[in-house]
């Protein structure tokens, strides 16, 4: 919603690419004009599909869970993590009630891994859409988190890591990931701590 000038250093080197920022802290990303964001969104997904392409994917299941992620984004990221080898690491930061972890999990290749970090309390940055957060004594959204994907837990194809980001890139240290997706805090300060923190653990290549 601002111009690059109007931002600190680090938010227009780091935070931004061709005028869009990476984060959305609490949705404020289109509030001020709402119309913009369909048309954000398709020319965004066009240009995903011609630089990383698709593969045909298992999405079926990743769309029966509860979630913000849209159908298309769901075909997405499992095209991507088709895409990796076999016994792929993968880390998920910011699983939810796992639409896109069921979208990774559902996707990996034979003896792939998914690592789900999450504290499973909603995002401060966003109170109002993560109210379920309370439920269960705290509990709620991690147990529609396993019911997602209770197959794949007991498969030990998925890992749940209930910690902040922060603290589950300190505790796995010394995983390599091919891939790591990062969804959680959407505040400017989250993603950059989550970019530090686990883009050391980045496979190389």
């Amino acid at each position: 919603d601002k111009g690059c000038e109007d931002l600190p250093e680090w938010k227009r080197d780091k935070m931004w690419t061709n005028g869009f920022p990476l984060y959305h802290d609490g949705n404020q990303t289109f509030s001020k004009d709402p119309n913009k964001y369909a048309g954000l969104i398709e020319r965004n997904s066009k240009i995903l599909a011609e630089r990383y392409g698709r593969k045909a994917v298992n999405t079926e299941r990743a769309k029966t869970v509860e979630g913000w992620f849209a159908e298309d984004e769901i075909e997405w990221l499992g095209s991507q993590v088709a895409s990796l080898p076999q016994s792929a690491v993968v880390v998920e930061v910011g699983s939810w009630k796992g639409r896109s972890s069921r979208a990774i999990a559902d996707n990996l290749p034979e003896g792939g891994r998914l690592y789900c970090v999450d504290t499973f309390c909603g995002s401060s940055g966003e109170p109002d859409a993560h109210l379920t957060a309370k439920d269960r004594e705290g509990d709620n959204v991690f147990m529609s988190f396993v019911h997602a994907l209770h197959d794949h837990i007991d498969a030990w194809r998925v890992i749940p890591i209930r910690m902040t980001s922060e603290h589950a890139a300190e505790t796995l240290d010394n995983l390599r990931p091919d891939l790591i997706f990062l969804d959680g805090d959407h505040s400017a300060e989250g993603i950059k701590t989550d970019v530090e923190a686990w883009l050391p653990l980045l496979k190389e290549g």
